[in-house]
């Protein structure tokens, strides 16, 4: 079998469409347009309480030296995760794309589940920051009341709900009336009220309805003689609104005749929580294969597709708690006239293998770009319907990167991403003067960056906490970041927040989040808009 070097077959190809030289100027103006910087914050811990202190580094990533400068005030809120009312704000200054510093939580503040968002003064023309990262963290309260409260909701045959509340003495467990209470969900009215003589309380929910909230929770705050204590409960729903969802990714973009088509595929609860599942494949009414997700809600088969016949899954396992969708689930139609770009191993480093493979199309324009710069670009000739090459990356960056194949008029028929120079890697090595420390013992550790074996220079951010301050859900690494999360949207969650590096996971990953054909749109129509207006907010002196 041969592969064809595309460095080469570029100097082939070289005038053949001349519509091609356009591309790479659309295509930096499209760049110009959707601003790059990013902004990452790295906290010293997920898990805070009352009265401590927030610390953290923040960085600008991919920020041009014409933007970096405007970029001198650093915002932080700490916002409830149900709401949109900020509960702490302060602000910092950003110097050279960098600020540190620490934000103080107030004893009152209420355990839960936050949002940390941070910003910088540059705006866009919607009024929105350029550059913005949000971490989730939660705070506990580290205070025992001398109550214990509970909350149950309750459901009726009618399908009224009511939220009941009991307040009992943690010593004796005797029922305490005259409790205060206070009820709110999302951004809705708090409904105040009070224990009767058996410590309870019963609310109907419909008086605080969360709105368009989209997870919401049911929060209530309890006091009584100075003792204050917290309770969060999920929003109830319908049975029937717990379904079980399943989207199919084909690679490249389409399910097209006379192909193998590998296709990647997602499978989650309707609010979005990844769900493990098993289905069988069906071509019409024949099974064909099993198939299944991970953990993570993620899984990859392999489709020969035929000409005139539909496909469909049919689940055999999955989450007792979720209904099946009464219309069933469907693959993507089958296209009679269409393009696949296969990519066996999208995981890289120097050199990708890809199959072009075509019906009805006798050319495609291909284009490697990661929609800032195009990288390489040529007219092919599809004669056997089939092209194998080999892509060499030179001159590709580090990073995800996108191969889009277009026909004579520049429409996208398929796209495929991939990540090149996965390997070369900064690694940092970090040692401390010691494996254990005292309460307030002072922490002193050395690190080092190298690369390929010899020291680099660079920055580094340390912290150093408990274990159980940690929660490996909630971690965002700056390479996953940077990326992963900041160049995909919706990113599949891993365990323990570093799917960057578990190469079976970014595969996943890539093949379901590898299709932007209405981003390629807007590079074909950004030629003829002009240049956004970047607004800046004050800093205050």
């Amino acid at each position: 079998m041969k592969y064809w070097p595309l460095s080469i077959l570029f100097l082939i190809g070289e005038h053949a469409f001349c519509q091609l030289d356009d591309i790479p100027a659309r295509m930096a103006v499209y760049a110009s347009r959707n601003n790059a910087d990013q902004l990452f914050v790295h906290t010293d811990k997920h898990i805070y309480t009352n009265n401590e202190y927030i610390w953290f580094s923040g960085w600008l990533l991919h920020c041009g030296n014409d933007s970096m400068p405007l970029h001198r005030l650093l915002s932080l809120a700490l916002v409830p995760a149900d709401t949109r009312t900020p509960g702490i704000q302060q602000k910092f200054f950003m110097r050279n794309g960098y600020s540190y510093g620490s934000m103080q939580l107030p004893d009152s503040i209420a355990p839960g589940v936050y949002k940390l968002i941070a910003y910088t003064n540059v705006m866009g023309p919607d009024s929105l920051p350029l550059a913005l990262f949000t971490q989730d963290l939660s705070i506990r309260s580290i205070r025992k009341p001398d109550i214990v409260a509970a909350a149950t909701i309750l459901e009726d045959t009618t399908g009224k709900k009511d939220l009941l509340l009991t307040v009992r003495n943690k010593e004796n467990y005797q029922p305490i009336a005259g409790a205060e209470l206070w009820v709110w969900c999302g951004n809705s009215k708090t409904i105040k009220g009070i224990t009767d003589k058996k410590g309870t309380y019963r609310l109907n929910l419909s008086l605080v309805d969360p709105g368009s909230t989209a997870f919401p929770i049911i929060n209530t705050k309890v006091k009584y003689q100075g003792d204050i204590t917290y309770l969060q409960n999920k929003w109830p729903s319908n049975t029937a609104d717990r379904q079980l969802d399943a989207r199919f990714f084909p690679e490249g973009g389409y399910l097209v005749t006379n192909t193998i088509c590998r296709i990647g595929w997602e499978s989650k609860s309707s609010a979005g929580e990844p769900a493990t599942m098993r289905a069988i494949v069906f071509e019409d009414q024949q099974p064909i294969d099993t198939i299944t997700t991970n953990e993570q809600g993620l899984g990859k088969f392999d489709l020969p597709v035929h000409t005139g016949v539909s496909y469909s899954i049919k689940p055999i396992a999955w989450p007792a708690e979720l209904q099946l969708k009464k219309e069933g689930y469907l693959l993507p139609t089958v296209l009679s006239k269409g393009v696949t770009i296969s990519i066996p191993k999208a995981i890289t480093n120097d050199s990708l293998f890809c199959k072009i493979s075509a019906s009805g199309y006798s050319q495609v324009n291909i284009v490697v770009h990661n929609y800032r710069t195009v990288f390489k670009q040529q007219a092919l000739a599809l004669k056997q319907g089939v092209v194998r090459a080999l892509l060499l990356l030179d001159d590709v960056p580090k990073g995800l990167t996108a191969i889009t194949l277009l026909d004579t008029n520049n429409r996208p028929l398929a796209e495929r991403i991939f990540f090149a120079h996965y390997n070369s890697k900064t690694i940092c090595t970090v040692t401390p003067n010691q494996q254990a420390y005292e309460k307030r013992q002072k922490v002193t550790v050395s690190f080092q960056l190298s690369k390929n074996g010899q020291p680099v220079e660079g920055f580094a951010s340390v912290a150093s906490a408990q274990a159980n301050r940690y929660n490996l859900s909630k971690q965002q690494d700056i390479e996953s970041f940077t990326y992963l999360q900041s160049s995909l949207q919706h990113v599949p969650d891993y365990t323990n927040g570093e799917g960057y590096k578990n190469e079976d996971h970014l595969e996943k990953v890539l093949l379901v989040r590898g299709w932007r054909r209405y981003t390629w749109q807007e590079v074909l129509t950004d030629k003829q808009h002009p240049l956004p207006f970047i607004q800046q907010l004050s800093v205050e002196k």
